[in-house]
């Protein structure tokens, strides 16, 4: 896909699309062997059972998805790998590979579906692993590729930058940020200034965004998980409600638990997903645990892993995995798992197959939460390449999901109960553009109504304005605004004793002064007092005068003459004539 393109598609399919009637490769653990066995080498001794879609209760029940009607929202040239929505279904947040991030609000778009903010290059570099809103939606924690995150507000202004750790230091604890790049961060759900980034550095800190997020983290673990006292940080998560405990997803395939309220030191458990034959490629990038999402009710975690599974644990009983699928593709380290709205279904999707540098269109995954099978796998309309980042939000029952291909698509189903989210703008149509040409001979204008049809966005934008306008200086002293009043220069010239009444305000400032002249010479009061014995005739310096009248005409005829040069060195020079044999003349 070339240049983002302002083409919005908007297509509406009238039929449900049904579910396959496929096969789905489960692999399912042995509960009854022993503890030692648990982390066998799944692939070649698990029990491999071909799961029937089209069962007596899946087929009496239909799957209530909500994909009948879609929208493609926005384009870009490169995978989106960042997709967050806040609580109230109204605002999304979207981040690529492209260095970019896009802005949207669902209230004030039109059919047209354009963004109100674009952030092109802030963050450097880097492209986009994460981005999350808090849930007032006040703020956005961005994740780039780097040890430094960002925060945003809600209007895209930025808010500061995340401390960075010194590499040199062996002691991750005694550092004030990270030091590797951060994979994953995540809000605490009802904390909204807390939140926690994870890193390759093998650390999860939590950060205070009201504090000194701007000098250091508040908090510090150092994940160890059941094998190595060193593991990158590739995912991370809150429960979903309490935040009482957070998981941590390693570069080695382990899930670690730790209480959120500390302490950090030691952790509530940890599971480690790859086979203990394995340990040849044990510590590679392809068993890194990229996603995480706990259920409503807090007891199942589901997983997303690099090497293609999809694994599901019981918090109550974390020595190993409930089940593990097997065969779902993934490609992309943003590949996202996420729980339905009413907690029935676990929701996931895969990369397509790649041939001759052009990827195939991945599925859409739902796992039943309570059978443990799969119930639908099967590609989108619409949707190119592979899905990585889906959200599913419950008061719209909607269904958003990002692409390989650079693609967000929004899809709906209004039998389903789709209410507002993306068909608000939908329902608007199009902005009808000013004919050119036409301008209006008459204009009124009725302050009042101006004031009262203003968007309440506008007026919370001129609420902050002024609350963080600079307040003027302060003066002490009589008088206001650096002048001092009429009371005050008639109290000051009363005590002078000098009255001005007004037949002297309309007379001659000139004559006033001379009028007095003669009195003055006749009575003097302060300066020829004072000369009276010692020099009763008064002598004028006239050589002072006449001196520095010829240093000012001096300074006259220099500031002339240097107006004369400037003008004549300004001017271009004349060409000179040259003559032919001839006696005729040539430039």
């Amino acid at each position: 896909m070339g240049q983002e393109t302002d083409r919005k598609k908007v297509s509406l399919r009238t039929e449900s699309k049904p579910v396959e009637e496929a096969g789905a490769m489960i692999q399912y653990d042995d509960d009854e062997e022993e503890e030692d066995d648990v982390h066998r080498d799944h692939d070649a001794q698990a029990n491999v059972i071909n799961t029937a879609i089209t069962s007596a209760s899946a087929a009496s029940e239909p799957q209530k998805i909500p994909i009948k009607n879609h929208v493609t929202i926005i384009e870009r040239p490169k995978p989106i790998s960042a997709l967050s929505i806040d609580q109230k279904s109204q605002k999304i947040a979207i981040g690529d590979h492209a260095f970019s991030m896009r802005l949207f609000d669902l209230r004030e778009m039109d059919m047209h579906l354009r963004p109100y903010r674009e952030l092109d290059n802030w963050l450097g570099s880097y492209k986009i692993n994460d981005v999350q809103w808090n849930n007032n939606a006040e703020l956005i924690l961005v994740i780039p590729d780097s040890k430094q995150p960002k925060l945003f507000t809600a209007e895209g202004q930025d808010k500061g930058i995340f401390a960075a750790g010194d590499m040199y230091l062996v002691e991750k604890a005694r550092t004030k940020g990270h030091t590797a790049a951060v994979k994953c961060g995540q809000w605490h759900p009802w904390k909204h200034t807390v939140c926690m980034t994870g890193s390759l550095d093998g650390t999860v800190r939590l950060w205070n965004s009201a504090g000194r997020f701007r000098s250091g983290c508040d908090q510090v673990i150092k994940v160890r998980s059941g094998r190595k006292n060193f593991d990158p940080i590739y995912s991370c998560a809150f429960t979903t409600r309490v935040g009482d405990l957070i998981a941590c997803g390693t570069g080695s395939g382990s899930v670690v638990l730790y209480p959120s309220n500390g302490p950090y030191t030691k952790s509530s458990g940890c599971c480690d997903t790859v086979a203990k034959n394995a340990a040849s490629r044990f510590g590679t990038r392809e068993h890194s645990i990229i996603s995480l999402q706990f259920s409503q009710d807090g007891h199942t975690l589901a997983a997303r892993s690099l090497d293609h599974k999809l694994l599901i644990f019981d918090i109550r009983q974390f020595n190993a995995p409930v089940q593990t699928f097997h065969d779902l593709p993934c490609n992309y380290e943003e590949t996202d798992v996420i729980f339905s709205p009413n907690d029935q279904f676990i929701v996931s999707g895969t990369s397509g197959s790649v041939e001759d540098s052009t990827e195939s269109n991945g599925n859409l995954v739902l796992v039943d939460k309570n059978s443990m099978q799969i119930v639908h796998n099967a590609p989108l309309d619409d949707a190119h390449g592979g899905l990585i980042r889906m959200c599913w939000p419950q008061n719209v029952n909607q269904l958003f999901v990002t692409t390989s291909a650079g693609e967000l698509i929004g899809y709906y189903d209004e039998d389903m109960g789709s209410t507002k989210g993306i068909l608000k703008p939908l329902s608007k149509g199009y902005k009808k553009k000013a004919l050119k040409g036409h301008s209006h001979t008459e204009v009124i204008l009725n302050p009042l109504q101006m004031e009262s049809e203003m968007s309440q966005k506008l007026r919370e934008k001129r609420k902050e304005d002024r609350q963080f306008a600079p307040k003027a200086e302060r003066r002490s002293g009589p008088g206001f605004g650096g002048q001092l009043g009429t009371s005050q220069i008639g109290s000051t010239l009363k005590k002078l004793g000098v009255g001005i009444s007004q037949e002297e305000l309309r007379e001659n400032p000139r004559d006033a002064i001379l009028k007095y002249a003669k009195e003055a010479e006749e009575n003097p009061r302060y300066v020829t007092q004072a000369y009276k014995d010692t020099q009763p005739k008064a002598i004028l310096d006239y050589e002072s005068a006449y001196r520095e009248h010829d240093e000012q005409l001096k300074k006259d005829q220099m500031r002339a003459r240097e107006a004369e040069a400037r003008a004549r060195f300004n001017t271009p020079p004349t060409k000179k004539r040259r003559f032919n044999d001839e006696g005729s003349s040539e430039r």
